[in-house]
């Protein structure tokens, strides 16, 4: 089992942090902070920072996905899904923290680069918005001797307009598989969107002032009078599994999909070994599973849940040893999630589980 040791928090309100990854070493593990735009990189063994990337030398933007290499670290910006996302990738024994490449794809109607996943120079990289769609999987691929990211080398789109939002993307090699979470949001009641708008509206005047609360509530009410896309009928969540060959090239199709029939929103899936780790937003728990013994996911062989309101991001060390999970202590009520509420009964925060003997 996993038990809670430490509490990495920020004290900026709504500073979410989104996604985790450990170094191949496992020495050392980094986590992006949205609203400050930040990338903290810290210490496995002690916890404590040893590195922060930050603006304006860093180039950042609402940073959400993250990779650490042997030679580089791996960010994506999403701009807070106002237009495409973009790339920055730093060489580790470079303390400047200037980036050493800098790449936006060239599909413009994706949006919100949301995890990345790496195996053999392939780089994986799921994009949870589009303009015309829920999303997509993009295959690039990444040369850690020069920090360059080429491509695109293939795109996997309309499988997904079936299933929902491509969200937490993983490679398992021992099966030549890559495995893809995908969701859909609840939709809000009548009583729920209006309290949604006017949390929403409030933090916009308390953090950039009144001009900007009245540009706000102009916008909206123009959006509210053109309405655009309506939720998907069904609450689709799941996984889909792509076969992939020895070049990296992923099956047109999925090749099986593990459908998840309780209303869970995965967010993020990560693979070590025969362990597959998911994190499960609504429900306020990462669920572990053994590939072996399970290859279909349907029964964790652990849950973890000490702690956690709406959990995001969760990774693995290579050892197994610890697990990492990022909580955005976000209002949950009635399986919708409240972007821009904090719960009383939460704070959001980096999470780090030890592995102790039962």
């Amino acid at each position: 089992m996993y038990r809670l040791a430490n509490i990495i928090s920020t004290d900026v309100p709504l500073n979410l942090i989104s996604e985790v990854a450990f170094s191949p070493d496992g020495a050392l593990f980094a986590a992006t902070h949205q609203r400050t735009d930040e990338v903290i990189i810290y210490s496995t063994q002690t916890r404590k920072p040893v590195r922060v990337f930050n603006n304006p030398a860093a180039r950042l933007d609402y940073p959400h996905g993250i990779l650490l290499t042997a030679k580089h670290l791996i960010v994506s910006s999403t701009h807070n899904a106002t237009r495409p996302s973009t790339f920055t990738v730093y060489r580790l024994d470079d303390n400047s923290n200037t980036p050493v490449s800098y790449y936006s794809t060239p599909y413009t109607h994706l949006r919100e680069a949301h995890s990345l996943a790496l195996h053999n120079g392939i780089l994986a990289v799921t994009y949870c918005q589009s303009a015309t769609g829920p999303g997509a999987v993009v295959i690039y691929r990444f040369d850690d001797e020069s920090g360059a990211i080429e491509g695109p080398v293939t795109k996997r789109e309309l499988c997904f307009e079936l299933y929902g939002e491509p969200k937490g993307v993983a490679f398992d090699p021992a099966r030549k598989m890559a495995f893809v979470t995908y969701s859909t949001q609840k939709p809000m009641s009548g009583f729920q969107k209006y309290l949604h708008r006017a949390i929403l509206a409030r933090n916009v005047l308390q953090t950039a002032g009144f001009l900007a609360f009245l540009r706000h509530v102009f916008a909206k009410f123009t959006r509210l009078s053109h309405p655009g896309k309506r939720p998907p009928p069904a609450l689709h969540n799941g996984i889909a599994m792509f076969a992939i060959d020895d070049s990296g090239e992923w099956s047109e199709q999925p090749v099986d999909i593990l459908v998840r029939e309780k209303f869970c929103r995965l967010e993020n899936i990560a693979i070590v070994g025969d362990n597959a780790v998911l994190s499960d937003t609504i429900n306020g728990e990462v669920h572990i599973h053994n590939l072996r013994h399970d290859p279909q996911l349907r029964a964790p062989a652990l849950t973890v849940s000490e702690g956690l309101q709406l959990p995001h991001g969760a990774k693995l060390s290579p050892d197994e040893q610890v697990l990492l999970v990022t909580n955005y202590g976000l209002k949950n009520d009635r399986q919708v999630i409240y972007w821009q509420m904090p719960s009383s009964a939460s704070r959001n925060a980096l999470l780090v589980y030890d592995l102790v003997s039962h």
